[in-house]
């Protein structure tokens, strides 16, 4: 059909399909004769070439763009203000009160508890010493001290020497430069292990023998930052070269001493000036020794078991039974003298039998 106006029909009974309208422009219902009608004005809108489907009507260009909203003023804000007053008279239910503290003494509780396990699944995960407190066992598979107090006792009476502690680094920084290594109450950088942990490193290594790439897993640190706490704490614990006799004075030994005792000692131990009681040595060694020396020979070697069996303590400590490490060859004479020194507190002699 034609939308032009000059379009005429010759014929008054033309007829147009009805499936090209919308249903809004025909009329319903039916005529008699089963014809639709249209409404006046309607035009033909469905084809073929649009699926037979009505297009939505396009927004207009003003519909189309976007416009800043027009400001509303104090007045009219005010006006819907919905202005909530407290009241002061309301209280609160207790059966309410009561609910709320209880949930939150619940909730409490239940952090306090979290973090408790929070704690116990760290130290769990590190190995360190706080991890082995409770088993005397572990402690004295690995430090050979024979308990977990026993192992406290001995830090307490080196710790307050620790902070002054010189590490290697620094030493080895300041011999390059010729400075002197001043010492500091407490240290100046941050340490990646605490010093008793530090301290428990250097046992596991001489007890045990752990090498350094094991010790570097288990502490969660570099290898040579084990090689590094290992070298520091034997120098600590060594203290520097000293004679025989001045080891005696200083031990506090011959303070206990009276005249009714008697102290065994091997040759070249020079004491006998330094306390009051008998010292017995083995006599030296001649091609005839007179009756009285055989005697007193037989009963001191009688005697130097016990000494003996110190002597197998301090080779008990495993890291005498392999190769010493290239790194730790400079200070092999050092660890020997600081496994010797940890021996007197360790163990007494001839008391504790779990030394195997």
């Amino acid at each position: 059909m034609s939308r032009r106006k000059i379009f005429k029909t010759e014929h008054l009974q033309r007829q147009v399909c009805s499936r090209h309208f919308a249903t809004d422009q025909l009329i319903e219902p039916k005529t008699l004769h089963g014809r639709r009608r249209l409404v006046k004005g309607a035009v033909p809108t469905l084809f073929e070439w649009n699926h037979f489907t009505a297009q939505t009507p396009r927004a207009s260009v003003w519909e189309r763009r976007e416009r800043p909203t027009e400001p509303v003023s104090r007045e009219e804000q005010e006006e819907h203000i919905d202005v909530r007053d407290h009241d002061y008279c309301s209280t609160p239910e207790p059966v309410s009160l009561d609910m709320s503290s209880q949930a939150t003494e619940d909730n409490s509780k239940t952090v306090e508890d979290l973090q408790k396990q929070l704690l116990e699944l760290r130290v769990q995960r590190e190995f360190c010493l706080q991890r082995f407190a409770g088993s005397d066992d572990n402690i004295r598979f690995n430090t050979r001290f024979p308990s977990y107090n026993h192992l406290m006792a001995f830090w307490f009476l080196i710790e307050p020497s620790i902070y002054k502690m010189v590490r290697v680094t620094r030493a080895i920084s300041a011999a390059k430069r010729n400075e002197e290594v001043v010492t500091h109450a407490r240290p100046s950088t941050r340490q990646l292990l605490q010093p008793i942990d530090e301290f428990f490193l250097f046992l596991c290594f001489l007890s045990v023998g752990l090498k350094e790439r094991d010790l570097a897993n288990r502490f969660n640190v570099h290898q040579s930052t084990v090689s590094r706490i290992i070298a520091t704490w034997t120098i600590c614990l060594y203290g520097g070269s000293v004679s025989d006799k001045e080891i005696f004075k200083q031990s506090g030994i011959a303070a206990l001493l009276t005249e009714n005792m008697a102290v065994m000692v091997d040759k070249g131990f020079l004491i006998s000036d330094c306390c009051k009681c008998k010292v017995y040595c083995p006599p030296f060694l001649s091609k005839q020794m007179p009756a009285y020396q055989v005697r007193e020979t037989q009963a001191i070697a009688r005697l130097r078991v016990h000494v003996e069996r110190v002597i197998r303590r301090i080779k008990e400590n495993t890291i005498f039974d392999g190769v010493i490490l290239l790194s730790h060859a400079f200070n092999i004479n050092q660890l020997f003298a600081v496994a010797c020194m940890l021996s007197n507190y360790q163990n007494k002699a001839l008391v504790k039998k779990w030394v195997k």
